[in-house]
């Protein structure tokens, strides 16, 4: 129960309305209120996000487009502190791999994450808990953020890619230009 951050789906629908979608009908035939979607400090339940997720693929209509919504989200004001701690002691790839393992947790709670670092690549599976169901805007809005966060330590975005199967997604992070001469944060 409340699995998901309102930050995320007060992000959705601020996205939705910039698009042209009524803000209240985001809400609409659903046990919440526009109030406890848009609150940052509150939790939505995983089937309303999905729901929510839904009514927004009007707009955000590809997988490309959730990714760009992705890297919107990621560059929003939400992991702010975060972002400048990473700055501080870390590099991009190892950033990543502890965004990955840990950083999602606090805004989505039925979401489980390993993460295999290989060399310049980090191997990445999210997998939604059994018994919610599947949402694939969700993974290709996660491939997006992904792909930003080296963009929090001033380096540029490494490529990634995805493969959706369900409840699960796989990501391969390529960090191999990153890790060439010539990059320095």
């Amino acid at each position: 129960m409340r699995e998901v951050s309102a930050r995320v789906t007060q992000f959705f629908i601020e996205q939705g309305v910039k698009s042209g979608l009524a803000r209240d009908s985001f809400a609409s035939n659903l046990p919440v209120s526009i109030e406890q979607l848009t609150d940052p400090a509150g939790r939505v339940d995983w089937p309303v996000f999905v729901e929510v997720t839904r009514r927004l693929s009007v707009a955000v209509d590809t997988p490309e487009k959730w990714s760009e919504l992705g890297k919107r989200f990621q560059g929003s004001p939400v992991p702010g502190a975060m972002d400048a701690m990473l700055r501080l002691i870390a590099t991009p790839r190892r950033a990543a791999r502890w965004i990955c393992k840990f950083g999602g947790m606090r805004l989505f709670g039925c979401i489980d994450s390993e993460v295999r670092d290989e060399g310049r690549r980090l191997y990445v599976t999210l997998t939604i808990r059994p018994g919610n169901q599947p949402c694939d805007a969700f993974f290709h809005m996660c491939r997006g953020g992904l792909m930003t966060i080296p963009t929090l330590m001033g380096a540029p975005e490494v490529p990634v890619t995805v493969s959706v199967s369900g409840l699960q997604a796989n990501y391969v992070l390529d960090f191999t230009e990153l890790e060439q001469p010539g990059w320095r944060r």
